[in-house]
């Protein structure tokens, strides 16, 4: 017999489970470890991780805002918007691989210190910006996480707002005209992006949703694509976060098979936004939703209105029978961590006078134990890192 004695037999179921869960660890598979929090303030403490640096030196002084990205094909991207390099002027966007041990540093690419812009132009987008010369230009800012597709790890999808921004005085105003949906292909010696849905919502006269420029979101139970849309002026209104959801297997590519929440189910007609019914109250200007397998629920990490230089948090509920959904109730808002320390000397009359641009990056601990996060300082260009323990 393999075990002649009761103490062999529990020795060897010891050690078979303490095997399997190694195994499962090694795999990044969430252990099941606690109930989902009841509304309560979670246990989380925040370090300064500091200012980004390129591991070339030829891209040393460039300035960047914004932040997001995701996991694709084993390498952790990080999207900014307005990329400034001296004596170029601003690229609308650029991507880098951000290093897994140490977030601030900064894998380029480009060409004799100059990122190349990420995210394409449709040919009419460059016209326009040729010739605004400086005075009205297209931005793409992607502030969007990255999901990648079941099946599909060397593919990413986001989306991007594609707005007019302009000078005072210019013929346009500055405004959002439009999000896309782009993919980007991680290889061995770089990355592409296409311009998949090149023109996805449009904000139209009757204020279109443009679903997805907030944060996109792959559900891990039941494998659906999430939109987030935060709406309203200036991020000042109490519009909440709107949701729709498309099935990623299918073609998710094509609207017309969404489904959007109206607040107390999902339909297929698309809502105007002054119908639609927000997933979670509130004001946002940037933050990731994701799943935590820490605490075995939904989070929402984010920035309130665009002046706030807070990072916040919520969390989805459970039910009566101990479930948690998107869709269900969440948490009051918490304050998670305060960068005011960090803002820039703000008498040389540049910059804004608040941080920025808050988002988490849930794909560099899988374990769920700590949570990378990245905000934009006030001066407008400096990229700061934070690691949050989840205690």
């Amino acid at each position: 017999m393999l075990f002649n004695s009761p103490y062999a037999l529990l020795v060897g179921l010891v050690f078979g489970l303490v095997w399997f869960t190694s195994l499962l660890r090694s795999l990044n598979y969430p252990l099941q470890t606690r109930d989902p929090p009841k509304g309560e303030r979670l246990d989380i403490t925040v370090e300064d991780l500091g200012t980004t640096r390129a591991t070339d030196p030829a891209y040393h002084g460039i300035g960047r805002d914004g932040g997001g990205g995701g996991k694709v094909n084993g390498r952790h991207v990080v999207l900014f918007s307005d990329t400034l390099v001296r004596g170029v002027g601003p690229l609308t966007n650029t991507i880098v691989y951000s290093d897994p041990k140490d977030p601030t540093l900064l894998h380029e690419f480009g060409k004799d210190g100059v990122p190349r812009q990420a995210i394409p132009y449709l040919d009419e987008e460059k016209e326009y910006t040729d010739q605004g010369k400086g005075k009205t230009r297209i931005a793409i800012w992607p502030q969007s996480q990255i999901v990648t597709l079941p099946g599909e790890h060397k593919k990413g999808i986001a989306v991007a707002p594609v707005s007019i921004q302009s000078i005072p005085g210019a013929p346009k105003p500055s405004g959002d005209l439009y999000n896309t949906l782009y993919t980007i292909s991680v290889h061995h010696d770089g990355y592409d992006v296409e311009r998949t849905v090149p023109k996805l919502w449009h904000k139209g006269s009757e204020g279109s949703i443009m679903y997805g420029t907030f944060c996109t979101f792959l559900d891990p139970h039941d494998q659906m694509l999430y939109f987030f849309a935060a709406e309203g002026k200036f991020f000042v209104e109490n519009t909440g976060l709107k949701v729709a959801r498309a099935d990623p297997n299918g073609k998710y590519t094509d609207t017309s098979t969404w489904e959007f929440w109206t607040g107390h189910e999902w339909v297929k007609e698309v809502p105007k936004a002054n119908t639609a019914k927000p997933v979670i109250d509130g004001v946002y200007s940037s933050g990731d939703v994701f799943w935590s397998t820490k605490y075995q629920t939904y989070m929402a990490v984010y920035f309130l209105a665009i002046a706030d230089n807070t990072f916040r948090y919520r969390y989805a509920l459970p039910d009566e029978n101990g479930k948690v959904s998107l869709t269900g109730k969440w948490s009051k808002d918490f304050e998670l961590y305060n960068t005011k320390h960090l803002k820039k000397h703000e008498g040389d009359g540049e910059g804004y006078g608040f941080n920025y641009a808050g988002h988490a990056y849930p794909d560099h601990d899988p374990t769920g134990e700590s949570l990378v996060m990245s905000c934009t300082l006030n001066d407008g260009g400096t990229t700061y890192f934070f690691r949050a323990n989840l205690n």
